[in-house]
């Protein structure tokens, strides 16, 4: 066998490192969800979801007050679940979406609330090198705080602009590629086996999904239909994703092992169009405020040069580095 050159060995050890960590860390999601009886509030999903389709934005004050779930010694609102939107609105997330917004819940939102009431439960909130590092932290983002406010009033984006971004990138605009499956999860190798057999024998697999499906509810529906988002879903069903872009609709696939147990499942369709510009509004917008807010920067500097030019060194190292990102 030939052997692996260095490029491609670096990228398997990535992805087996990658797999290992996001086992883990559900492993661990999973085991905290139960020793808080961590609970979906089915009406608050409702409400959130009815607000976001009516146009709101990640800052409504109202979303605060919309309890999505619930677990022992603390809640997680809506307001928390659409900041936490924001880390991925360059991957398409859409909080209109019921299946995203539980796939963003799962993947980062809920875990990091666990998380938290964890480490506070072990005192490590009391730590004193934790307290030093956060003291370090607020003067971090008081400096970030400083960067925000500068670039806030030096930044305004028309309409204009917008559309003719989006005209101008419309590669860049595609809806989130969607894999959408029928499932049957089941804990051992040996009922999925059972359940291959009985499909190859003429039976529904929606009825054997009513009837023997282990997969939470909240992330499929009554006959085990699911939707795998490319990007968000790779948490929680990286070898779903795997077996699903191998297979053309319609093939049974399985038994497949993922997190949870053994999948058996059919593809039942896969979509990626584009996107519309009222859909795609809030990307644009979010990619042109980034690409102007470094203009803003590069003409501060200038500012800085020609001002300061015979009193102060500007270290443009340093202001890089707390304008970075910004």
């Amino acid at each position: 066998m030939k052997p692996l050159d260095a490029h491609t060995s670096q990228m398997i050890y990535k992805d087996l490192y990658l797999q290992d960590h996001i086992r883990r860390r559900g492993l661990l999601a999973d085991s905290l969800a139960a020793a808080y009886h961590l609970e979906m509030v089915e009406a608050g999903l409702e409400s959130f979801l009815a607000k976001m389709r009516a146009g709101a934005t990640a800052d409504e004050e109202t979303l605060s007050g919309i309890t999505l779930y619930r677990y022992d010694g603390g809640t997680i609102n809506g307001a928390e679940l659409a900041a936490a939107a924001t880390q991925f609105a360059a991957e398409g997330y859409d909080p209109k979406d019921r299946q995203a917004v539980l796939n963003l819940a799962a993947r980062a939102v809920v875990p990091d609330a666990l998380f938290m009431k964890a480490a506070q439960q072990e005192g490590v909130d009391r730590d004193v090198e934790l307290t030093e590092w956060l003291a370090r932290k607020k003067a971090d983002l008081l400096v970030t705080q400083l960067r925000v406010e500068v670039l806030a009033a030096k930044v305004s984006i028309s309409e204009e602009e917008l559309q003719a971004y989006f005209a101008q990138h419309p590669e860049k605009f595609r809806k989130l590629e969607q894999t959408q499956i029928q499932e049957v999860l089941v804990a051992t190798a040996a009922e999925a086996a059972v359940v291959v057999r009985r499909v190859n024998q003429g039976e529904s697999l929606g009825e054997l999904a009513k009837q023997l499906s282990i997969r939470p509810p909240d992330q499929r529906d009554a006959e085990g239909r699911l939707t795998l988002y490319l990007t968000y879903s790779r948490a929680l069903h990286l070898d779903l994703i795997k077996a699903a872009a191998e297979v053309e609709p319609g093939e049974l696939v399985g038994p497949v092992e993922t997190h949870g147990g053994f999948s058996v499942f059919r593809v039942l369709s896969r979509r990626g169009e584009q996107e519309t510009f009222a859909e795609a509004r809030q990307r644009v917008q979010a990619t042109v405020n980034w690409i102007k807010k470094q203009q803003v920067f590069e003409a501060f500097l200038a500012e800085l040069r020609q001002k300061y030019a015979a009193q102060v060194q500007v270290r443009e190292d340093h202001l890089q580095q707390v304008f970075a990102g910004g």
